[in-house]
């Protein structure tokens, strides 16, 4: 039941681990069905499974929560121990530092005239007196240019400079009595909308495979190919959707392996109810007629075969199963691909299904989307 629950929301050869903690009457399990007490019976283990397989699908649709990026800082080089060298022992440096510090130890000869020789600290010349600050005036340390805006001072006046006196102001004279104004009517109270969900916008494209999207604080970068096949999966899943299937113009005939070919021709019902028309054409062939409109002539082949491929794995028992596969192979064979040119609209339907929450996981249980924040982004840049 945990596993049909994360169905479609986990990788392939991935399994959830849990605790189960399952309260039931007494009466409703028995413990005698095995000498060690490894296995019990539920009486109706139909409920049971229904009740676990609820309560995980709810948590997990109820989740919104999305993969956040990590960034690691760049890791420091690597520091040689310390050892101390004893008196017996010779230092011997193996890179470039021995060559410099071979030419330091040697005696500089310059060519020209002789370099004057290096003063004391105490030998220095005594540095020019600082020109004095006035007011209104911006005098570098070093000298410079003076910079002094028109009519306007930094400084405060000197305290041996008096105030001048405050200008005396005409008492105001008094206004006669207005007239009372009438009373304004009431606005009527303005009713407060529901909050709404934090605004985004899509802000480009990367690599022609992976859509940038801004909200708020922080960034997402959504995997247009998982997404929308994601989109086709849920689609082709809905129990009213009828395909729409294409007669094609010259039949497509190809020769899958013997026991691909018998898986096929087996689920030649299924296949026809999303579109497939396939019959044996002779020997190792099979010809196909008609196919979905989603899935063009070129992929027919490739299709069907990755198709055979997975039925003969997982889905040759299950009905539900084969038909989950066929799905799984038709949303992604009919998904737009990385690297492929997108316009505009279609970026902004599969940003508008992620960022809605419709779609969370690929039909093969990878993320659609990574979230990076502003604060990731700003200790990246030393800036946090």
């Amino acid at each position: 039941a945990v596993e049909e629950a994360y169905k479609n929301q986990k990788m392939v050869g991935k399994f959830p681990g849990c605790v189960l903690h399952l309260t039931t009457r007494l009466g409703a399990v028995d413990v005698n069905v095995h000498p060690t007490k490894t296995e019990v019976k539920f009486s109706d283990e139909r409920q049971v499974f229904s009740a676990v397989y609820h309560t995980v699908l709810g948590a997990l649709e109820a989740d919104r929560s999305r993969p956040a990026a990590e960034l690691r800082p760049p890791e420091p080089p690597k520091k040689l121990p310390f050892r101390p060298v004893g008196s017996g022992e010779r230092l011997v440096l193996h890179d470039s530092g021995a060559e410099i510090l071979a030419r330091l130890g040697r005696e500089v000869r310059p060519e020209g005239p002789a370099a004057p020789p290096l003063r004391r600290r105490e030998e220095a010349p005594p540095r020019p007196p600082r020109p004095e600050r006035t007011r209104g005036q911006f005098v570098p340390a070093g000298g410079g240019i003076s910079v002094s805006p028109p009519g306007r001072e930094f400084d405060r006046p000197e305290e041996d400079t008096p105030a001048p006196p405050a200008a005396r102001t005409p008492a105001p004279t008094p206004e006669p009595p207005r007239a009372p104004e009438p009373a304004a009517a009431e606005e009527p109270p303005v009713a407060e909308l529901p909050a709404q969900a934090e605004p985004w916008a899509v802000r480009g494209e990367l690599f022609r495979t992976y859509i940038l999207v801004e909200q708020g604080e922080k960034v997402l970068l959504i995997d247009k190919h998982a997404a929308h096949e994601r989109m086709n999966f849920d689609r082709l899943k809905a129990s009213d959707w009828k395909p729409m299937a294409q007669q094609l113009l010259t039949p497509v005939v190809f020769s899958p392996a013997p026991e691909e070919k018998a898986a096929l021709l087996e689920r030649q019902a299924l296949l026809e109810e999303f579109g497939f028309e396939a019959e044996d054409f002779g020997g190792s062939a099979l010809a196909v007629r008609r196919a979905p409109a989603d899935i063009t002539a070129a992929d027919v082949e490739s299709t069907l075969t990755e198709l055979a491929q997975r039925l003969l794995s997982t889905g040759t028992a299950d009905p539900a199963g084969a038909r989950d596969e066929l799905l799984h192979t038709m949303a992604c064979k009919a998904a737009i691909k990385g690297g492929w040119r997108s316009a505009a609209e279609e970026l902004e339907a599969v940003a508008e299904a992620v960022m809605s929450g419709r779609v969370k996981y690929c039909p093969h249980g990878r993320p659609v989307a990574i979230e990076l924040t502003r604060k990731q982004l700003e200790k990246q840049f030393k800036r946090a």
